[in-house]
C-alpha cells in the first residue's frame, strides 16, 4: 500500500462519513415530521370519536329527556370547527348562525374583551342538585375535556 492509495481511501472514508452525517440529519427531520403527523392524526381520531359520542348521546337525550332539538359546536385549538344539530334546527344552525365562521371569531372577541389568554382550559364540575339530563350532559362533555 502506497501513500496515494492511502490518501484516496481516506478521502473516500471522509466522503462516506459526510454522507452518513447528512443522512442522519435528514432522518431526524423526517422522524420529527412523522411524529408530528402521527400526533395530529391521533388528535383527529380522538376528535372524531368524541363527536360521534356527543351526537349519539344528544340523540339519546332527545328520546329520554323529551328534548325538541339540539345544537352543539366544538372549536378545537387547531383545525376547523365541528358542529352538529338535530334535523329540525340544522338549517337555522348552518345558514343563520354559521357556527363554522362565527364561532372562532366570537371566541377571539370574548377573549379580547375579557383579557383571557388564548389557552385556557375549562374545568367542568358536577353538581348533585342538577337534573339527571343536565348531569348526564356534563358527564358526557367532561369525558372529552382535559381540565
Amino acid at each position: 500500500m502506497d501513500v496515494d492509495e492511502l490518501e484516496r481511501r481516506m478521502w473516500r472514508d471522509r466522503m462516506l462519513l459526510r454522507r452518513l452525517k447528512e443522512q442522519g440529519k435528514n432522518t431526524e427531520v423526517v422522524d420529527n415530521a412523522k411524529q408530528r403527523q402521527s400526533q395530529e392524526q391521533a388528535r383527529r381520531k380522538k376528535m372524531s370519536r368524541a363527536q360521534d359520542g356527543i351526537l349519539k348521546y344528544m340523540l339519546k337525550m332527545m328520546e329520554v329527556c323529551k328534548a325538541q332539538g339540539f345544537v352543539y359546536g366544538i372549536i378545537p385549538e387547531k383545525g376547523k370547527p365541528v358542529s352538529g344539530a338535530s334535523d329540525n334546527l340544522r338549517g337555522w344552525w348552518k345558514e343563520k348562525v354559521r357556527f363554522d365562521r362565527n364561532g372562532p371569531a366570537a371566541i377571539s372577541k370574548y377573549q379580547a374583551d375579557h383579557a383571557i389568554p388564548e389557552r385556557v382550559k375549562i374545568v367542568v364540575q358536577q353538581h348533585p342538585h342538577l337534573t339527571p339530563c343536565r348531569n348526564f350532559r356534563i358527564q358526557l362533555l367532561d369525558r372529552f375535556c382535559q381540565p
